[in-house]
């Protein structure tokens, strides 16, 4: 697990950065006279929370985001009883970033300390620790599939009206879901340009995606799971990868084809892949109830 500050996709850039410039152009002089108290503290939670982007796709009770979900993954794999909270408004954040963990003891934990959290708490039954191939796979997922993510859901035209828009931004009353998509959709061109040196080249991004689906596939081969007999950190980032590529890019053709081509195409057969995803959905998701 890596630090939240060096992985975050367009969908858990904080929105408070987007207040504080909105204050600062309709007045730069301003400072408030009066801090009053907050009006609304919510109840400490009575079990594990986790707070995450959403609501999840097609109302089931699993998030849009890649960190969330990986992270729900990850409790998930450590049988460990949470509720999930879903928000659009990363305000509800102490560092403006989805997603977070409240604890029943009142304290907040955020994403780059939610393993050692669990570790520290007794809470973490899988692998304790990872070999150096294994890191290497989570860096190459992160470099290479989490900003093929970013810009087939943000950046790409024709796949944000009829995919992101609807499904993440639909909590925001409109014209705020309009004005909110158009800042994050820059944040993610900002995000990208930063990778690529101020050039966003699609083909080569997509080049690397593929390649990083081709590791994957020979280091999984036979294995029921990346982690062997039981999953680990790497299943719960890989899974989060392909489940949406799978499902969050159902209207996305040339993000969705990198993994369903298969042997139509001359790329490698992903079916392995395939089947690797469902199955963890069928063994620690399926049975989720629907976000309501």
């Amino acid at each position: 697990m890596t630090s939240d500050t060096a992985t975050h996709t367009a969908d858990s850039l904080p929105l408070s950065s987007l207040a504080d410039k909105l204050r600062s152009i309709i007045s730069p002089s301003y400072r408030p006279w009066i801090v009053h108290p907050a009006s609304y503290i919510p109840d400490r939670p009575k079990v594990l929370t986790l707070w995450c982007l959403g609501p999840g796709l097609d109302n089931y009770a699993v998030s849009p985001s890649i960190e969330c979900l990986q992270i729900q993954a990850l409790l998930r794999f450590n049988a460990i009883d949470f509720d999930t909270k879903y928000t659009n408004n990363t305000h509800a954040s102490p560092n403006g970033k989805l997603p977070f963990l409240a604890t029943p003891s009142g304290h907040v934990v955020l994403l780059d300390k939610i393993v050692d959290y669990l570790k520290d708490n007794n809470l973490w039954t899988l692998t304790s620790t990872c070999s150096s191939d294994t890191l290497a796979l989570v860096s190459m997922v992160q470099a290479h599939l989490m900003p093929i993510l970013t810009l087939g859901l943000w950046v790409e035209r024709q796949n944000y009206p009829s995919t992101t828009q609807d499904r993440v931004l639909q909590t925001f009353p409109y014209p705020l879901s309009s004005f909110m998509g158009l800042m994050y959709r820059k944040l993610a061109y900002e995000q990208l340009e930063r990778r690529s040196n101020s050039i966003i080249d699609s083909e080569q991004m997509y080049a690397r995606a593929t390649k990083a689906l081709n590791c994957l596939l020979e280091y999984l081969g036979d294995s029921e799971y990346f982690g062997g007999q039981i999953p680990d950190e790497l299943d719960a980032i890989a899974f989060a990868c392909i489940h949406l590529i799978l499902n969050a890019a159902t209207n996305c053709s040339e993000l969705r084809s990198l993994l369903t081509l298969g042997k139509k195409s001359a790329r490698a057969d992903y079916s392995k892949l395939i089947d690797y995803s469902q199955r963890i959905w069928d063994t620690y998701f399926s049975n989720q109830p629907a976000h309501q």
